[in-house]
Formats: structure tokens, sequence, C-alpha cells
């Protein structure tokens, strides 16, 4: 499996139980019953009230392609087929992507802030919305020297009432990249570099066959996980985590 996170990685016979991944949680997959799934985040209540806005008055009604009539509004864009990314445009817009990155130099107390004890949930879906799997998620940081960090992941086994331990990882800040070597129960382990950039870290799984991309921030004592990956040019999916520091 190619799930992975950033240095401050944590994260189901369901849907998509063959994804493979790199890194973050990818050891769990499969492992919850479609019973024991979380509930993904919900808009706040004001957005939902609000519904979709009504169409604009005026307009034209043509005939469509399928010969039914179609009612055009001005300032409403034609629906498009959404048209899935070859692997080697997937691969020009990542290399795309890390040329126009301007990477700053891994701040020396980055490690600092996540030190400790963080709380949360963890949400794969697919593009066009719909969640594939979901999972409690407990993650410890722990500084082992001045410019390394170790990470242990949990998963919570409902049924059995207690944390499983996903993945383990050792974080370096090389100043400027933080390299992370990831090692799995199973002894499977995985690799990933990371960047800063604009008090964010981002973190690419080193991979062959697609890309695998993650944003960590710190919003006061949140920690917000946000990522996507496509696999085989076209097995793609998107990955939510939000966790609260617990101590």
């Amino acid at each position: 499996m190619k799930k992975s996170v950033l240095v401050l990685a944590a994260v189901v016979g369901l849907a998509c139980s063959n994804v493979q991944g790199q890194g973050f949680l990818s050891s769990i997959k499969g492992k919850l019953t479609g019973e024991e799934q979380q509930q993904p985040p919900q808009a706040p209540p004001q957005q939902q009230a609000q519904g979709t806005p009504a169409p604009a008055e005026g307009g034209r009604t043509v005939q469509g392609e399928s010969g039914n009539n179609v009612r055009i509004v001005q300032g409403t864009p034609p629906t498009q087929a959404q048209k899935t990314p070859t692997k080697k445009e997937i691969q020009e817009g990542a290399a795309r992507l890390k040329t126009q990155m301007a990477p700053e130099r891994i701040p020396g107390n980055l490690f600092d802030r996540y030190e400790g004890v963080w709380n949360g949930d963890f949400w794969v879906y697919s593009p066009t919305g719909q969640l594939e799997e979901s999972k409690s998620v407990k993650i410890e940081y722990k500084k082992t020297g001045k410019n390394t960090l170790s990470m242990e992941t949990f998963y919570a086994d409902r049924l059995g009432k207690q944390w499983i331990v996903a993945e383990t990882a050792t974080y370096t800040n090389n100043g400027d990249s933080v390299d992370v070597s990831i090692l799995r129960p199973s002894n499977d382990t995985a690799t990933q570099t990371g960047r800063y950039n604009d008090g964010q870290l981002f973190l690419v799984a080193n991979i062959k066959d697609g890309v695998e991309h993650y944003r960590e921030r710190i919003d006061g004592q949140r920690l917000l996980v946000d990522g996507f990956a496509v696999y085989g040019g076209s097995d793609s999916h998107v990955f939510i985590g939000r966790f609260v520091r617990q101590r």
C-alpha cells in the first residue's frame, strides 16, 4: 500500500481495500468492518441550511446532445466530463510542482512542535467525495536527538477495546529537507522526503508507480493533514486527518 504522511505522519474491507500504500496507516487497510466506520466531517449548520441557490432568471433553452432540453443561464459554466490523467501527465505535473515550490530551511525547533500525544481521525475519499474508509488514530512523537524524532502510530481496535501499533518511523531534520524512514509490524519499510514552506510541511512518498503528497500544519492545538495520491495512473484518493493534542 502506498499511503504515507508528512514528517508528522500518523495516520475495512471497504471499497478501497485494494489501495496500495507507502506510509501513514497503510498497514491497517481492511481491518475495519462497515459498522466500525467513523462518520466524515460535516459542514457547519449554517452552510447546510443555505442549500443550493436557485437558478438565475432569464437564459435560454437549447437541445443537448442526448436530445434533452438544457437550460443555459448566463454566467453558468457548462458541465464537463472528468478526464483521468495518464501516468505520464501525473509525472509531468509532479515535476512542475517541484520546480514551482520554494522550500524554506527547516526550522531547528520543528520537532518540538509535534512532540507529545495526538488523538483524532483519518478519512480516505474518492476524488468525487465518496467516503472509502475511516479510522480512529493515536500518534505519539518523541524527540530522540537534536535533529531526530520518533513516531509511533496506533489505530483503534473497537471490538478489542485497545490500540494496535500500525507503524513506527524516524524523522531526520537535514536543514533543507526531512528524511522519513518507516517500519511496519510486517517488517515492510518505506521512505519519504519532506520540504518546508509557509509554515507547513510537504512530504512526498518515494514510490515508482504514482505520486503521493501530504501537507501537514499545526493550528493551535490541532494537527491538520491533507493529501492526495494517484497510483498506476488512475487509482486516485484524497486524504484528510484531524488530530487534537492530548499532552
